[in-house]
């Protein structure tokens, strides 16, 4: 069914409450994470607890000492009270847990209404566009415009978003690089000052590690430029990825001295902090387009929802004075 104006509204709204419920259920389970990891180590003391009753109630030497000195009826009152507080401790936590189940089911049927509200404001909308291009004339023509928009605003915005994931990836592999090898720098200068076979092996075994990481980090980069083509962004930094790759393959090749694996070491870092600083200026830029675009794409759509409300409502006068 089409549903009123006021249905329309009524399911809007609805709609846009599903954010903020979606994040309160996120809260609460983020909240019950920690609680259970909590309720898991009360429960092992209250085993313990339980577990030191048993011992004094039975006959092992420690009982049997406790007995001998006069101490037991003490140590067992003692025992017995940590019991009780484990135990309360365990069940005020359990009942809190279940609080917060009891809340994010009531957050999840609410944010079943909200799927529920959205699937018939949809249908709403799409049910009042078809009507409005079977009547055809300027609304028709307007809404054929913002739908082909919102659909290129859609398409780049996925475009700009994969960019970014590859972008990031860029930079969160390069930074491991850039440890590893402050890594084997210091072990390098140690192994210089003679400091033997492990301060020798620690260096080599991180320079292994940023090989590794090296490898990777052409595979991230490839992909960062097959995404940034697709987005048609950043060109220049394209070029300079070149000189960086044809290094990465030869900075630690072959036998060499140690001041020579030294001084690569650093030519490396330079490269990478560069790259690194690249990758990451691009993303910047990269996540101002987004947002740009989601901001785009939010008003298309609101004018969007304009038109089919009222081209639908409007007589033909009317809806010609709205565009």
């Amino acid at each position: 069914m089409e549903g009123t104006r006021e249905e329309l509204n009524g399911w809007k709204r609805q709609s846009e409450e599903g954010e903020a419920l979606q994040k309160r259920l996120d809260g609460l389970l983020a909240r019950r994470g920690q609680l259970c990891a909590e309720a898991r180590e009360r429960k092992s003391r209250l085993w313990n607890a339980r577990h030191a009753v048993e011992e004094l109630e039975g006959w092992k030497p420690q009982a049997l000492f406790s007995r001998l000195t006069g101490q037991h009826g003490k140590k067992m009152e003692q025992a017995r009270l940590e019991v009780h507080a484990a135990q309360s401790d365990y069940d005020a936590i359990t009942r809190e847990i279940e609080d917060l189940d009891r809340q994010a089911q009531a957050l999840r049927e609410e944010l079943e209404g909200v799927r529920t509200a959205r699937r018939r404001y949809a249908q709403a909308l799409e049910e009042r566009q078809a009507r409005i291009r079977q009547a055809g004339g300027a609304p028709a023509e307007e809404l054929a415009r913002l739908q082909e928009r919102d659909a290129r605003l859609e398409q780049r915005s996925r475009e700009v978003q994969e960019a970014i994931r590859a972008g990031s990836g860029v930079v969160s592999t390069a930074t491991g690089i850039l440890e590893s090898l402050e890594k084997a720098k210091k072990w390098g200068t140690l192994d210089l000052l003679g400091g033997g076979v492990v301060s020798s092996m620690a260096k080599h075994g991180h320079l292994d590690t940023a090989q590794e990481a090296m490898d990777s980090l052409k595979r991230s980069l490839a992909r960062f430029q097959t995404e940034l083509m697709d987005v048609k962004e950043h060109a220049e930094f394209d070029v300079q990825v070149g000189d960086f790759l044809k290094f990465a393959d030869f900075f630690l090749d072959g036998i060499l001295a140690d001041w020579v694996v030294q001084s690569r070491i650093s030519r490396a870092q330079e490269q990478v902090r560069q790259l690194c600083g690249r990758a990451a200026g691009a993303v910047r830029e990269l996540e101002q387009t987004d947002r740009r675009l989601k901001g785009e794409r939010m008003e298309n759509r609101a004018r969007l929802e304009e038109l089919t409300l009222e081209g639908c409502t409007a007589p033909d006068g009317e809806r010609e004075k709205t565009e």
